[in-house]
C-alpha cells in the first residue's frame, strides 16, 4: 500500500495525485480554485533555499504555496512510468480508480485482476 504524504513531502521532481484536501471553508475553496482537486496530478518543481514556499506544476501552471498550506494536501506520490499512456492523453488528471489504485500501490495486473474477478 502506498503512503499518503502530505504536498510538502515531495522533493524537486517527485510527481503525486492528490487524495485528500484537510481543511475547510475559505481555504478548501481557494486551492480547489488553483486546480488542487482529488485525482490530480502535482509535480514539485522548486523549493526554495530555507523550504518555504514551494513551486508545484498543477495543471499546466506553476504556482507556488506556502508550507503551512500544502501541508494540508494529502498525496499519494506517483511511482515514474505509472499510467504513462494515460498521462499522455491527459497529462493534468487520473480518473478516481486509478486515484485509489496508486493510492493503494496496485500494478495494472492486480487492476485487471480486481476487474475480471471482482
Amino acid at each position: 500500500m502506498t503512503e499518503v504524504i502530505q504536498l510538502t513531502d515531495l522533493k524537486k521532481g517527485q510527481k503525486a495525485v492528490i487524495s485528500e484536501l484537510a481543511v475547510f471553508d475559505d481555504m478548501r475553496r481557494r486551492l480547489q480554485d488553483i486546480g488542487l482537486i482529488e485525482g490530480t496530478v502535482v509535480e514539485c518543481v522548486g523549493k526554495s533555499p530555507l523550504g518555504d514556499p514551494c513551486a508545484y506544476v498543477i495543471r499546466g501552471a506553476v504556482i507556488a504555496l506556502r508550507s503551512e498550506d500544502s501541508g494540508r494536501v494529502m498525496v499519494c506520490r506517483m511511482e515514474p512510468g505509472y499510467r504513462k499512456a494515460k498521462a499522455e492523453k491527459n497529462p493534468g488528471m487520473v480518473s478516481a480508480a486509478d486515484t485509489a489504485s496508486i493510492c493503494e500501490g496496485k500494478s495494472e495486473q492486480e487492476e485487471t485482476e480486481d476487474v475480471i474477478w471482482g
